[in-house]
């Protein structure tokens, strides 16, 4: 067994492709230079991999990076591609989770995707390997931006910020045609059959092939061939700035803890559905014993923070959405 010498004190290494994801730090060149969302994805072959195991806290150097994710889901995967595809040469993903733990829920989840649509053959592009009799077979009515915002409001009581459930509505149709784009395939989602006709859930017609886990791995792979940094088990316990500006994060490990800078901070930590206490303060209905599906780490601590540090809170804070919590044993609630 073939160990590999850290290039830098605040790294620690173990062997090569015993993991269940690729967890890489890999050559800096690939963010070099000019990018726009049509650059090529390099070849893996033209990287040197190293795994990461811990990363120690930092001496007194003042690390600095262009962006700054927080979190190791598919969402955080996703926005450190598309930093780096925009411009981005120094990309840090900080996941509060161990490598054998990360992606969010995306890991426990076949992740089906809401996004607007014309109707069934645009879904046949999605899903370009769907055979004749299926796609004669699927009822497939157009789903437009008013149908996904009033969904959105159904689901939240018109509690959402109506200006985002805009932009995510509006967005969602271009944002699936990139993830094919990428490399992500797609298949058909969870379905009924009345009178031999295929049938889903307005909205949510397709889901990535291999679920939640298939995509992490895609998005994983992407991101460390365009050089991305992802640093596992560091909890982000704090951001750096004021109401007005953010100028970092942070990061607590076992080993202590130390402040990373950036010029951007994205957050993508997920919510609080794992942390006993914020159930019982946010959500109604005994939250507090709800057995949790999905991951541990979603706590909350990131959503805290921005708080404290004067986001705006917006969306449905009282209740339990029937949508999201089914009943186990007349006491208990699966929360996803």
């Amino acid at each position: 067994m073939t160990f590999l010498h850290a290039p830098h004190d605040n790294y620690s290494f173990a062997p090569i492709g015993h993991s269940e994801f690729p967890l890489c730090r890999l050559t800096r060149h690939a963010c070099a230079g000019s990018l726009s969302p049509e650059r090529v994805i390099p070849d893996a072959a033209d990287f040197q991999r190293v795994e990461v195991i811990r990363f120690m806290s930092p001496a007194a150097s003042k690390e600095k990076f262009d962006i700054i994710v927080v979190g190791g889901g598919s969402s955080a995967l996703e926005t450190a591609v598309a930093a780096c595809q925009h411009g981005a040469k120094r990309v840090l993903m900080i996941e509060k989770a161990p490598r054998e733990e990360s992606g969010g829920n995306a890991r426990y989840s076949s992740t089906g995707f809401r996004f607007v649509y014309s109707g069934k053959e645009e879904i046949r592009k999605l899903v370009p390997d769907m055979d004749a009799v299926t796609y004669d077979r699927i009822e497939v009515p157009p789903y437009t931006v008013d149908d996904f915002i009033d969904d959105m409001n159904r689901v939240t009581e018109n509690l959402i910020d109506q200006d985002l459930a805009r932009v995510i509505a509006a967005d969602s149709n271009e944002a699936i045609h990139w993830t094919k784009k990428m490399g992500i395939p797609w298949k058909l989602h969870m379905h009924v059959v009345v009178d031999d006709k295929i049938h889903f859930e307005p909205g949510v017609i397709i889901h990535p092939v291999g679920g939640g886990l298939g995509q992490l791995k895609i998005w994983r792979e992407l991101a460390l061939r365009l050089g991305v940094e992802i640093r596992y088990d560091s909890a982000v316990t704090g951001i750096l700035g004021t109401a007005s500006k953010v100028e970092g994060v942070t990061v607590t490990t076992a080993d202590g803890r130390y402040d990373v800078y950036a010029d951007a901070v994205i957050l993508c930590a997920g919510g609080f559905q794992a942390n006993q206490e914020m159930r019982a303060r946010y959500l109604d209905g005994n939250s507090d014993i709800m057995k949790v599906r999905g991951t541990r780490h979603d706590t909350g601590e990131v959503l805290r923070a921005a708080l404290d540090l004067g986001a705006r809170s917006s969306g449905h804070w009282r209740g339990r959405s029937e949508e999201h919590t089914s009943e186990l044993q007349s006491r208990l609630h699966l929360v996803c």
